[in-house]
């Protein structure tokens, strides 16, 4: 019985293993902190997370950008190659707002983060996509999954940035980033898939039919 056992959960593993994202994008969980990406500005990893933060007062012009495929020159010295299958951009984002009280506030926009993905090829910039926070995709103090369509640049040599904006309307953001991947297959919601849950539903019965048998 326990042979069994260990046959089902080795089933289950290797079940589960082929159903995760296929990524693209190197050190996308930042657990090697920020190797194998470009960064300028207020850019730090915490807790294998990487943190964009505006500067306290007005800074337009200080950039705060993560760039992987480029660095920052646009001379594409290592793109990303996206595959015919790729769809998605998938991320794990949260943000906060703090006030700050050395901006005028005479702007009435939010900071906002903007994802560009450049197409190394086309240099009138035509077929480049652009996202932005509050309006592509909303943003909370709670980790939640984002998934923007990029199926438009399947195929193509690309570089993918975020790009943290200061506005002037005394607040100040920080937005994190984790487990950044290019996908063909859209995210689900994190509830078992029934097959899952059936084959877990399994062996807790085989493990109870063991336990009872000695």
């Amino acid at each position: 019985m326990l042979k069994a056992v260990k046959y089902l959960l080795l089933f289950t593993t290797f079940f589960l293993s082929n159903n995760t994202i296929a990524g693209l994008i190197a050190n996308g969980d930042f657990q090697d902190g920020l190797q194998q990406w470009y960064s300028s500005g207020n850019i730090s990893v915490i807790d294998n997370s990487a943190q964009l933060a505006t500067n306290v007062g007005y800074s337009p012009f200080d950039d705060v950008t993560l760039i992987q495929g480029d660095d920052g020159t646009f001379s594409f010295f290592d793109p990303i190659l996206l595959t015919n299958d790729i769809k998605w951009l998938t991320f794990d984002i949260k943000a906060e707002f703090f006030d700050d009280l050395l901006e005028s506030g005479l702007s009435t926009f939010s900071d906002v983060l903007r994802i560009n993905l450049y197409d190394e090829l086309d240099f009138t910039g035509a077929s480049d996509l652009l996202f932005s926070s509050g309006s592509d995709f909303l943003v909370s103090n709670q980790w939640q999954i984002i998934q923007l369509d990029v199926s438009d640049l399947a195929g193509r040599s690309i570089a993918l940035s975020f790009d943290l904006l200061d506005e002037n309307n005394k607040r100040d953001a920080i937005f994190q980033l984790d487990n950044i991947a290019f996908s063909a297959n859209a995210v689900s919601t994190p509830v078992p898939e029934p097959s899952t849950f059936i084959l877990f539903t399994i062996a807790a019965i085989f493990l109870r039919n063991c336990k009872h048998s000695y």
